[in-house]
């Protein structure tokens, strides 16, 4: 609907004016649920490929990175943590990257610069962060210099300190009001992820305000009693699917 276009909008623009990556460019993604029971496995369509997350055992890699390299993707739209098992994966097995791919948008958790240069080299393709959130859509996009530019075309960002440790430190909640969603309007939304302001003069032509999260999700890896280790995402799915079943009862959970 126009209102989903109009929060897309400018990270399409960005996407295709800093990486190449066109609105027709195909691409794979991992997702927690397709249906109620969890029975899909994959949704292939034209443009994307859907890998169900409960497929991200070691025994399935084989499965995973063979549909991938089928489907000739040009991106991917990756957890970091998601990107971190399938580098691994490469640099264990030898795997051959698909020739197509050239980009990789890193969003739902915070990255490293480790974990960064590990899923480049791995890849051997550019990576970028997209930090969003379901409610709102895109907040803030990285550029090619390396600053996460605020999406102005779709939120309006305040940074609200909420401690005096915060404040000392210039940083404080992240405060985001949507521009675009006018059937249930989020104003002055507390996303619960800490940032700062980077004064900083960009060359990329963005305009935005450059932010610096300092605390945002970043998913664990869990380690099984053989060694093996598997994605967070696994109680994810869980409760999604418990949640489903139970028409939405469910409003936190912790493990």
């Amino acid at each position: 609907n126009a209102e989903s276009a109009g929060q897309l909008f400018s990270l399409w623009l960005y996407r295709r004016k800093y990486y190449g990556i066109n609105t027709d460019a195909k691409f794979c993604f991992f997702f927690t649920l397709r249906d109620h029971y969890g029975q899909t496995k994959y949704d292939e369509q034209k443009n994307y490929l859907g890998i169900s997350k409960e497929l991200l055992q070691r025994e399935k890699l084989d499965e995973i990175f063979g549909r991938i390299y089928a489907f000739q993707p040009k991106w991917l739209l990756l957890q970091p943590s998601i990107a971190m098992i399938l580098a691994r994966y490469i640099y264990e097995t030898g795997a051959e990257v698909p020739g197509s791919l050239t980009y990789i948008e890193l969003s739902g958790e915070m990255v490293t610069d480790r974990q960064r240069r590990f899923i480049e080299s791995a890849f051997d393709a550019v990576t970028a962060s997209q930090y969003g959130c379901n409610e709102i859509g895109s907040i803030a996009y990285e550029c090619p210099e390396g600053n996460l530019h605020v999406m102005d075309h779709n939120v309006y960002v305040e940074i609200e300190p909420f401690t005096e440790q915060e404040r000392a430190a210039g940083t404080g909640h992240v405060i985001v009001t949507a521009r675009h969603n006018k059937v249930m309007p989020f104003i002055r939304y507390d996303t619960g992820d800490i940032a700062g302001w980077k004064d900083v003069s960009c060359t990329c032509g963005c305009h935005g305000a450059v932010l610096e999260l300092t605390g945002a999700r970043k998913d664990d890896m869990i380690r099984l009693q053989d060694g093996q280790r598997i994605s967070a995402n696994l109680f994810r799915r869980v409760i999604q699917a418990v949640e489903c079943c139970m028409e939405g009862r469910i409003y936190q959970y912790q493990v």
